[in-house]
């Protein structure tokens, strides 16, 4: 029985590339450290020219190229490699895809520069994993699993699996192990290196058995290599490297867990003759449909077309799916391949930490990013092709074929699947249009593959004149025809072929009128003295319209407003005599109000200036008083008439 460990470790170290990013391509900013200090060799073990079948699996990180070793595996059949489960189950937030798996015969796994594959052996591309379907990742029991290769590894040993019964007879005995980890389990360095070295058998369990160190012992990248012992006369594969445990700094010079390969004999056995790997039986086995060979493998060569941009533009269309991104670096050709290469590695060595890692590279790698955007002759994209047959004569068929075969392979293929689904759907291919019901309800993945997204700013200043930005009905920002109303232009509120408002407008309701104003998420988009005004603009509760700052509601703008507190007053309001007010705003009070002796506040204009005896008209309440007491004294003196 094992005494309690001390600490448990998988021999196994996985480079980590993260693919997360708003932009939907690979984010250098999180890309793993050297590909020396990522990796993970038999410690106290010798440099290994032998057992040419024990091989180092790698990975490649998408879009960066080949990051050297992970793991180790052992060939058991031309197209089979025997390994750990935790090999191939990756690490949380980190997935394994066999597109971006390959495995290495040879001694050195490591790349001679960051990217590049080495010279000094063979990869050997996997197609499927297949995983123990007990595996426990938390306790990484029944830690077996087996990895397929699309082509056949020839002229290679395969070692045979011991199926005898681990019992008593293997105690002490020295178990030979050869792999790929590293030297030293304190610096976890030395790595990528093929190794051999022996520790002796401790004990078994009914799952796994246990080797001890002694002067050699396995380490971080071993995991999934052989324990090899001589069986009837040959070397058969006994143990599976697992994890390793210690009571010392360092986690190699301690014990180490083996999976037992007896035990699981029949699994391995029917996993190997299972029609899975067959290509005609299991279509997504190889990366496109023209790789399926005659026989069942997968030439995955047949897939590797694509252009530097064309891998580009296919990350972009992934939208996170998982294993989407693998998928597209392996179609990549291999003049597409070495440009991807030295643009993201360009990025990843002058914007590792930049905020803004596009902008970055627009600047600082820009000969990489026009490199990599060249095309070959012809349309480069579904978009050209549809722009391009949008100006035929329907009558012209040679126009119509002109268009759609000048285009890339990438780009007809785009569009034929747009046609395809517009054909069974709707009936006839329609314009782009801001929305149109039987395309969007139907199509709508095939139009933005053939039509990509602009996404652009709701806030304007992204699109082409003739064309505002809005959302499409899956929710993606892009240009639409517009009917380029301006900025207070009455507008109809709903719409469905074309945008009423220029770019960066919206039609929104303004008491009983509907018209264009400028859409704003704060005032920091509005001119000066306006306001961000929060309102329920269909499609976007985040977002308001820009309006001048009213507080009285007269109409006029705070800026423009001399008393934005009285409705009253405000520019244009007639001006009121001897009230100490400038009611019209132009600065003056009761201008005009006593002018030659004319009083405009009176109705009617009474000359009331007496030049001749030096007075001159009184203000209009006491010339009133004045009058009234006038007509008093006149009525008087008529009532005294009639009473005589």
């Amino acid at each position: 029985m094992l005494s309690a460990p001390v600490r448990w470790l998988p021999v196994l170290t996985l480079v980590i590339v993260s693919l997360a990013g708003c932009s939907n391509e690979p984010d250098p900013a999180v890309v793993a450290g050297p590909v020396e200090t990522s990796q993970q060799a038999i410690v106290g073990g010798q440099k290994e020219s032998g057992w040419e079948g024990v091989g180092a699996l790698t990975r490649n990180a998408t879009a960066y190229g080949y990051f050297g070793s992970f793991c180790s595996g052992t060939l058991v059949a031309p197209q089979w490699v025997l390994t750990a489960g935790h090999c191939l189950y990756g690490q949380p937030g980190d997935p394994l895809f066999p597109e971006n798996v390959k495995f290495f015969v040879g001694p050195n796994a490591n790349p001679p520069w960051y990217g590049v594959e080495p010279d000094d052996g063979e990869l050997y591309q996997a197609d499927a994993f297949f995983i123990h379907p007990q595996y426990n990742s938390q306790y990484a029991s029944n830690d077996v699993a087996l990895l397929h290769l699309s082509q056949p590894v020839l002229d290679v040993p395969t070692y045979p699996m011991s199926k005898k019964a681990i019992d008593n007879s293997f105690m002490y005995q020295q178990i030979l192990y050869v792999g790929y980890g590293v030297s030293n389990g304190v610096t976890n360095q030395g790595g990528g290196i093929k190794r051999s070295g022996y520790m002796k058998f401790w004990a078994f369990e009914n799952t796994y058995y246990v080797s001890g160190f002694e002067k050699s012992g396995v380490c971080f990248g071993d995991s999934g290599g052989p324990g090899l012992l001589e069986i009837d006369g040959e070397m058969q594969i006994i143990g599976i490297n697992s994890s390793v445990w210690s009571q010392n700094e360092d986690p190699c010079t301690g014990g180490a867990i083996q999976t037992r390969v007896d035990v699981y004999a029949d699994w391995i056995a029917d996993t190997m003759a299972s029609d899975e790997v067959d290509c005609r039986v299991n279509q997504e086995l190889c990366f496109c449909p023209q790789a399926c060979t005659a026989d069942g493998t997968c030439d995955n060569r047949y897939c590797e077309t694509y252009s530097c941009s064309e891998v580009r533009k296919c990350f972009k269309d992934c939208n996170d799916a998982p294993g989407c991104q693998a998928d597209c670096f392996v179609r990549a050709s291999a003049d597409g391949l070495d440009k991807l290469h030295d643009y993201y590695w360009c990025r990843m060595q002058k914007c590792y930490n930049s905020g803004d890692p596009e902008g970055c590279a627009d600047a600082k790698c820009a000969s990489y990013k026009e490199t990599c955007e060249e095309q070959p002759e012809g349309i480069d994209d579904c978009d050209g092709l549809f722009t391009c047959i949008g100006h035929c004569d329907w009558s012209d068929g040679y126009c119509f074929s002109d268009c759609l075969y000048t285009g890339t392979l990438l780009a007809q293929s785009a569009y034929q699947d747009l046609w395809q689904c517009f054909e069974d759907e709707c009936a006839t291919l329609p314009d782009y249009g801001f929305q149109q019901s039987c395309g969007w309800d139907n199509c709508a993945f095939e139009t933005e593959v053939c039509v990509e997204p602009a996404d652009c700013s709701i806030l304007g200043g992204g699109c082409a004149v003739g064309t505002a930005c809005w959302f499409s009905p899956t929710n993606k920002m892009d240009c639409f025809a517009s009917d380029m109303l301006g900025e207070g232009d009455p507008c109809p509120l709903l719409a469905l072929s074309t945008r009423p408002c220029d770019d960066g407008l919206q039609c929104v309701a303004v008491g009983s009128n509907t018209e264009c104003r400028q859409v704003c998420a704060d005032k920091s988009e509005c001119a000066m003295g306006e306001v961000c005004i929060d309102a329920e603009i269909p499609g976007l509760p985040a977002y308001g319209y820009c309006a001048c700052k009213d507080e009285d509601g007269d109409g006029f703008c705070s800026l423009a407003d001399c008393d934005d507190s009285n409705p009253s007053i405000f520019p244009g309001q007639g001006e009121k005599c001897w009230d100490e007010v400038d009611n019209d705003c132009d600065g003056q009070i009761d201008e005009g109000c006593a002018v030659d002796g004319v009083d405009p506040g009176v109705n009617g204009t009474i000359d009331m200036t007496n030049e001749q005896s030096g007075c001159s008209a009184a203000p209009a309440a006491a010339t009133s008083a004045w009058l009234l007491l006038l007509a008093l004294t006149t009525l008087l003196a008529c009532l005294r008439r009639i009473s005589t």
